[in-house]
């Protein structure tokens, strides 16, 4: 039997600046680099961030917040471009699977990688867990990647010099 190998193009990262979400991109790097492929971060603005106020000060609040999502971004997305690996980003809005998974159809994605916070118990029943949701409803391969095991010695792809600090 012949083995046919799959052909990673573009990985989608979700990033929330949480520690798991930073782990999966340094992951994902790796594998970017490993096959070549490129990354596409998303930054999902939920419901509640971009609401129906539109007075004044809520609308330069939120236009703040996006200046410095972009920012934030950007930065990254120079660190990966850094390490060799070509990057795009986006900032979406709405509820983060389905806007995960608009981005990873859109977008043509061979490979979703994404950190979970390994919620358990009533905290998972209260908030559900959107790796769970985009695993149980993405068209292309999910990794999810909790507290990420490197080798000894391993140096990080994205220096922590060169990812922003989270709130």
């Amino acid at each position: 039997m012949e083995k046919t190998s799959a052909t990673l193009n573009r990985i989608l990262v979700p990033v929330d600046f949480s520690d798991c979400s930073l782990d999966a991109l340094e992951y994902g790097a790796l594998v970017a680099q490993r096959s070549q492929a490129s990354i596409t971060l998303l930054h999902v603005l939920e419901s509640v961030s971009y609401g129906l106020d539109f007075t004044l000060p809520r609308v330069t609040k939120r236009e703040q917040v996006r200046t410095e999502l972009t920012g934030r971004l950007s930065k990254l997305a120079s660190a990966l471009a850094s390490a060799g690996v070509p990057s795009e980003f986006a900032i979406s809005g709405g509820l983060p699977a389905d806007s995960l998974l608009d981005t990873a159809r859109s977008q043509l994605v061979d490979l979703i990688i994404m950190g979970t916070h390994g919620r358990r118990g009533l905290s998972h029943t209260l908030f559900g867990s959107v790796a769970e949701s985009v695993l149980r409803r993405s068209s292309c391969p999910v990794l999810t990647v909790r507290s990420p095991k490197f080798r000894p010695g391993h140096r990080r792809v994205l220096s922590s010099q060169l990812i922003p600090a989270s709130h």
